[in-house]
């Protein structure tokens, strides 16, 4: 409850940690030892918002660089430079931790992440970097969660996308569409603003929308 009135999506780990970091390499070198896989996808690899993350590992590791306490530190100015800076480092540092972990062992498996499609929130709210992720080639392709109804807004997304990565790597983009929040009419029309980009694909969410509204799968089926 304490969560949900906050409006945060759950319990989060920090990256920061060394303890994490480490067990969740064990855990990626079990599956790319042990399964036949193809790669891997990482959901939430993200902060649930700015005010994040405070823990002893995150302010013990940036006080050993800047000798500073961020907590002491704290303004509005600070926060949205150098501690976000430093935040945005640590996600992109575990993303390339894994993708180290996964290729030591299998260098062919794919690696691919689900990242906001909100340019500003995912820099500064979420404090995910994910077209630096693209461009230094430490994910295969991302699957963007594009999942406004609104049309101009989906296509404003789009855009931003595209100046964010470059064109010439608008194919290593998933652009994902929702279904459960808007008419079919709406989708289609979605779906047909995307063939003007050199995309990877399309990712529709969610399976559920599909698999009880025959509507959306007669049309994921005419157009595909």
């Amino acid at each position: 409850k304490v969560l949900v009135g906050r409006n945060l999506e759950g319990i989060f780990v920090s990256p920061s940690s060394q303890e994490f970091k480490q067990y969740f390499m064990n855990v990626v070198a079990e599956l790319v030892q042990n399964y036949d896989l193809d790669g891997i996808h990482l959901d939430y690899i993200r902060y649930p918002d700015s005010a994040y993350d405070y823990s002893e590992s995150a302010r013990a590791k940036y006080l050993l660089s800047f000798h500073e306490d961020p907590i002491v530190m704290k303004s509005d100015s600070w926060r949205d430079s150098v501690w976000a800076t430093f935040s945005r480092q640590e996600v992109s540092s575990m993303v390339g931790s894994i993708q180290k972990a996964m290729h030591s062992v299998k260098p062919s498996m794919q690696l691919s992440a689900a990242v906001w499609a909100d340019q500003d929130d995912a820099e500064n709210r979420v404090l995910q970097d994910w077209p630096t992720w693209i461009k230094k080639d430490l994910l295969n392709f991302v699957v963007v969660m594009n999942y406004a109804a609104d049309n101009n807004l989906f296509e404003r997304r789009l855009k931003s996308c595209k100046a964010a990565v470059g064109e010439n790597r608008m194919e290593k983009i998933v652009m994902g569409i929702s279904l459960y929040n808007q008419k079919v009419r709406s989708a289609e029309d979605k779906m047909q603003k995307l063939k003007e980009y050199r995309l990877m694909g399309v990712s529709y969410f969610s399976y559920e929308t599909i698999r009880t509204q025959s509507e959306f799968f007669n049309l994921i089926s005419r157009l595909n």
